[in-house]
């Protein structure tokens, strides 16, 4: 009889090992929900608070800025008081601005309120990779804990909008964001049975100037980005923004080199293993994630598609973010680093290749085949790049860690986008494009992880893991 109970207590331990990272991928869903669900009532909240254009544009994108501008502050703030408070007070926030949201009397709390999903889901994303980073130490477990964030996540990407469209059509759109109070409530509680491991936070003082420095620079590129040059009723000149930008990071990379305990920890990118894995995002943001925007315009344009039909095409590319992810658990954690992400973003590269063709012979069943392989290949390496750069750093610098790799993945698909929209040559240049990113980014990560492995197989320590 206890032999029997402890064979069926086992799999329900190694179960209960995930929660967890279960919860984690929560956080994640909510804030991709969040995105892709409130855009689908826009024209529902501009009716209901009388908003023009502009009005109802910054109910989006107050929330884009207040999470971008914060990643940084709450992944230091993260790695000083803790990964699990941090994902408890950012869910807390989540939860509080929701409701306001839902209960809004006016649009200036609206959009206070969407502000502040935005802060809270800084909080929650760099507190929750750094947490799951942390707990999850092994690299096998590690590489489970992340696909299960990934899978979960990208349900959110897969199902979110056509999720948030019976949502608001059936509920309202008030409960676009009341749903988010059960799920908040159920990321504080997985976080209070979570033990965090010791040496997961840090008592040195916080370096201010780097942060506001930082904080500013990024602000300003999101605004260019967002809005350009334009300022209320004043409109500058792109290079006179472009120049302050240039200054302000010139700035906080002087303060980086020079406070006794920086932001950032600037030495790690001396590491090749760690700029290889930070090139992934990089390259994923620009060739997989920016034709998010453009692969709907070219099925609409030149293909002349409608909506509907697009709309279920897209899932093509979208749905292997949700179905991937578990599924390549094995070959993740057998393989080597210079294998698994340069192989990634060549599948992604061999997609891309094959949407491009598609593109210039208007073959719709071949633009599939590209979506689907670029989908498989972004879903392979997504989530597990994550993890390997959090594991590459320092665990009391897992927070900052995390903020720079989703900065590197937001940054990116802001520069991707913009440099795809001013190709010429039309659609199949653009594809091509991709090709070039994704291709070139696979070699560069092999030679530059491949290094360090090279030294650590000869016995030299300071890269990061192989195998």
């Amino acid at each position: 009889m206890s032999h029997n109970s402890a064979a069926t207590r086992a799999p329900a331990a190694r179960s209960a090992k995930y929660v967890p990272a279960v919860v984690m991928g929560l956080g994640g869903f909510i804030a991709t929900f969040d995105l892709t669900a409130v855009s689908l009532v826009l024209t529902d909240l501009g009716r209901r608070f009388s908003l023009d254009v502009a009005g109802s544009v910054w109910i989006m994108n107050g929330y884009s800025l207040a999470l971008t501008i914060m990643l940084l502050t709450a992944g230091v703030l993260a790695d000083r008081y803790g990964h699990r408070l941090s994902v408890i007070v950012g869910a807390a926030l989540f939860l509080v601005a929701s409701a306001s949201c839902a209960f809004a009397p006016h649009h200036g709390v609206l959009i206070g309120g969407r502000v502040l999903q935005g802060i809270g889901g800084a909080f929650i994303v760099c507190g929750g990779l750094a947490l799951v980073g942390q707990l999850y130490t092994e690299k096998a477990d590690r590489v489970r804990a992340f696909a299960l964030i990934g899978t979960i996540q990208g349900s959110a990407l897969a199902v979110g909008p056509g999720l948030g469209g019976v949502i608001a059509s059936e509920l309202g759109w008030q409960w676009i964001f009341l749903i988010n109070i059960p799920v908040c409530a159920i990321i504080i509680g997985g976080c209070l049975a979570a033990r965090e491991q010791p040496g997961g936070r840090q008592d040195k003082p916080l370096d201010v100037p780097g942060l506001t420095a930082f904080s500013l620079f990024l602000l300003l590129a999101t605004w260019l980005l967002l809005y350009g040059p334009v300022f209320g009723t004043t409109t500058v000149g792109t290079p006179v923004v472009v120049a302050a930008l240039i200054t302000i990071f010139a700035g906080f990379l002087w303060i980086e080199r020079r406070v006794r305990h920086p932001a950032i920890d600037l030495r790690l990118f001396r590491v090749r293993g760690f700029v290889g894995l930070a090139l992934v995002p990089l390259c994923l943001a620009v060739s997989y994630w920016s034709l998010m925007v453009y692969l709907p315009l070219f099925l609409e344009s030149s293909l002349h598609l409608g909506t509907d039909t697009i709309s279920y095409l897209m899932l093509f590319f979208t749905v292997p973010m949700f179905a991937v992810p578990y599924l390549v658990t094995r070959v993740a954690a057998t393989s080597r680093q210079s294998t698994f992400y340069p192989g990634g973003l060549a599948v992604v590269a061999a997609g891309c290749l094959i949407i491009a063709a598609g593109a210039g012979l208007r073959a719709l069943a071949l633009v599939i085949v590209g979506m689907t392989v670029a989908g498989v290949g972004a879903a392979t390496v997504q989530n597990q790049v994550t993890g390997a750069l959090i594991a590459s750093a320092p665990p009391d610098r897992a927070g900052s860690v995390a903020a720079v790799m989703t900065i590197l993945r937001q940054g990116g698909f802001a520069v991707g986008s913009a440099l795809l929209s001013n190709a010429t040559g039309g659609f199949p240049v653009l594809f091509a494009i991709c090709v070039l990113v994704a291709g070139a980014g696979a070699a560069c990560t092999f030679l530059l992880i491949r290094s360090d492995e090279s030294r650590l197989d000869q016995g030299v320590t300071g890269g990061p893991e192989s195998g």
